[in-house]
């Protein structure tokens, strides 16, 4: 096989991928006319394709046939200082090796650039500026370029090599369920989240730009590269922020463009969010939402019809999935999603719907729906388990007797526990937070209109709003260990963790960075999480680190660096608990570290989801929410408070289940 016998095939072949697989024989036969040999060897690549999967655009089976011609650079094993092991594969935007950077010894991604793509310096100069931008970006939903380079007139890219296969491959092995088609759309809004924030848009989201980690990871692949293949009107070396492309050059992959794509209109981050929708679209129904047999029907489609609802092909899936579709693709993009966090916070919300709760007593991986309401209850009923603990944990150490037996340490005797209802207020009360004195109760409600915190005397009927002045959501408070003082977090501008005297009087924010604050014993520090959640089965797939925050100066030291929520400092002030998901994602335990910082010793780690953990007064257990017997109930455990040691079993609590 010759070069011009290879292009004639890599032509045909390239028109034939871009059309869907029920339109490619009626294409072949008109565009091969009696070319039987074309015909032939191009099906048999399509064939191969359908097969292999593919990495970056097509499969490696066409790359070989390149090969065969003389039109790789495979046979020369060295690119600079990477030895080339093995083709992974080939796009519109060049070939890809699995190579090992000789100097660090591990393995790489090699991009070759394509020679008819970097013969203009101008663009190369373009291009190496975005790579560099690209380079710049640290998220663990994209891949990481470590290198761009140079060797004669080969231009390459190193990246992260990352074991696992491509999206495209996954649809081809048969329909994704709906929640881990959720899943994996919820990390790739993150990522374009991150770098459209970082103002870079990818310009080519697709199933063959998006790898499948093992371990559950979500990795976006080419962020930069859409530049290389621009040509701009004007010879300026600037890199405008929505480029105009040459007149009749449309950049991307037809199927995932955008309408504002279609038309070589200017381009921000939301043509991302509309290929990302179209993904969607096409991993819960198994076909594309614009279809034709030909480019031109493929552009109709997009700019002037609406795809056929998903619900038309699966009656069962949800109608929050449905509208999250319908509105990514909105052709106006002013109507669509603005941003990758919007998409992702609807993404994440309904996969809180659909995950199921890791129990005992649920091992069938039945997908259970939950409606909006179900779903506002859980919310509800989540606020309850957290009062539970905040309240039974303590008010249960003052008055109940104490047990005293053999090998255990002594703590309440819940058996002649009762529950008391200490609040009567309309609509839903969030993070319950008992004085030191156990005389009142601090918590958030937004029966103001937004969120507030409010006092109550404990057996009281009165509240009293304080924080009303603020017409910002106000939440998350915790008394001070001597009860002079409130920490808060505020959404008021700026946000952040704030601190006020227990009067409301003195505001002041202490820092930018925060969420569920604890005081130390001493009152000297709060320790606080990056990050918050909305549901204990919905966490970000981004680690939220905790933080200790000098009250007096500000200054903050970083204590973690894994998943870490709800921290909770121990009345000794030797450690802190709290608790995160597992690497990988999916299981929910608990740790302590030391106040100091260092290693966490785990509390919890099994299958059972734990969280929310609160210290007894005397240091000797940790309180918990847990479904671990059946249902979200009350549980305790017993901790060296000094080792983080687990001393004993985990004991449920008998109080009513917070929600089942």
């Amino acid at each position: 096989m010759d070069a011009e016998r290879w292009k004639q095939i890599d032509e045909v072949l390239g028109a034939a991928l871009e059309l869907e697989p029920n339109a490619r024989t009626a294409f072949l036969s008109e565009r091969c006319g009696g070319n039987d040999a074309l015909k032939r060897e191009v099906e048999a690549l399509l064939a191969a394709h359908e097969q292999a999967g593919t990495f970056i655009e097509t499969s490696a089976i066409k790359l070989a046939a390149r090969a065969v011609a003389g039109d790789t650079v495979f046979a020369r094993r060295q690119i600079g200082p990477y030895r080339i092991l093995s083709l992974l594969g080939a796009g519109g935007m060049g070939e890809v090796y699995l190579a090992e950077d000789a100097r660090l010894a591990r393995k790489v991604a090699l991009k070759i650039l394509p020679l008819p793509f970097v013969m203009d310096a101008d663009r190369v100069r373009r291009f190496a500026r975005e790579a560099r931008a690209a380079s710049a970006l640290n998220h663990p939903n994209i891949i990481t370029i470590y290198d761009i380079g140079q060797v004669d007139a080969t231009h390459y890219i190193a990246a992260e090599y990352v074991e696992g296969e491509t999206l495209r491959a996954r649809l081809n092995a048969g329909r994704l369920g709906t929640l881990e088609a959720v899943r994996i759309a919820a990390q790739v809004a993150e990522a374009l989240h991150a770098a459209h924030a970082a103002g870079i848009t990818h310009r080519d989201i697709k199933p063959e730009n998006i790898v499948l980690r093992h371990d559950g990871y979500v990795k976006v692949l080419d962020f930069g590269l859409a530049k290389l293949a621009e040509q701009p009107q004007n010879q300026a070396d600037s890199v405008s922020p929505s480029p105009q492309t040459h007149p009749g050059l449309v950049v991307g992959t037809i199927k995932y463009m955008s309408p504002e794509q279609a038309l070589n209109q200017p381009m921000d981050g939301r043509t991302d969010l509309w290929s990302l929708g179209v993904i969607l679209y096409e991993m819960v129904t198994e076909r594309a939402p614009f279809t034709g047999s030909s480019h031109a029907s493929i552009f109709d489609a997009i700019l002037n019809h609406a795809p056929a609802p998903v619900t038309d092909f699966d009656a069962d899936l949800p109608v929050e999935l449905e509208s999250i579709i319908s509105r990514a693709l909105e052709k106006d993009c002013e109507l669509r999603y603005q941003t990758g966090s919007d998409l992702r916070a609807d993404l994440q919300r309904l996969q809180r719907e659909l995950e199921p709760l890791p129990s005992k007593w649920d091992r069938t991986g039945t997908r259970r729906r939950l409606s909006r309401a179900r779903a506002h209850g859980w919310r509800l009923q989540a606020a309850f388990a957290v009062c539970a603990i905040a309240l039974l944990a303590f008010c249960g150490w003052l008055v109940f007797p104490r047990e005293k037996s053999e090998g255990r340490v002594a703590g309440p005797n819940w058996t002649s526990a009762k529950s008391v209802q200490v609040t009567n207020e309309a609509g839903p009360e969030y993070f319950p937070n008992l004085a030191p004195d156990g005389k009142s109760l601090i918590y958030a409600s937004r029966a103001a209109g937004n969120w507030d915190i409010y006092w109550q005397r404990i057996g009281g009927r009165n509240t009293v709003n304080l924080t009303k002045d603020s017409p910002a959501d106000d939440t998350q408070p915790a008394s001070s260990p001597d009860g002079n003082y409130i920490a808060f977090r505020s959404e008021r501008t700026p946000k952040g963790i704030y601190v006020m005297e227990a009067t409301s009087e003195n505001v002041r924010r202490l820092s930018d960075v925060g969420r569920n604050p604890s005081w130390s014993p001493d009152g000297k520090e709060l320790v606080v999480s990056a990050d918050s959640f909305s549901a204990p089965t919905s966490r970000s797939i981004i680690p939220s680190a905790l933080w200790a925050i000098d009250v007096a100066t500000g200054t903050k030291r970083q204590l973690t660096e894994g998943d870490a929520v709800q921290p909770s400092w121990s009345p000794h002030g030797h450690r802190i608990a709290y608790w995160g998901m597992q690497p990988g994602g999916g299981q929910r335990d608990m740790w302590t570290i030391p106040a100091e910082g260092g290693a966490a010793v785990a509390v919890t780690n099994d299958e059972a989801l734990d969280w929310n953990p609160v210290w007894s007064p005397d240091g000797k257990y940790l309180y918990f929410a847990s479904n671990r017997g059946g249902c979200m109930n009350f549980w305790r455990v017993s901790v060296d408070e000094k080792t983080g040691q687990v001393t004993g079993e985990p004991e449920a609590v008998t109080t009513p289940s917070g929600y089942s």
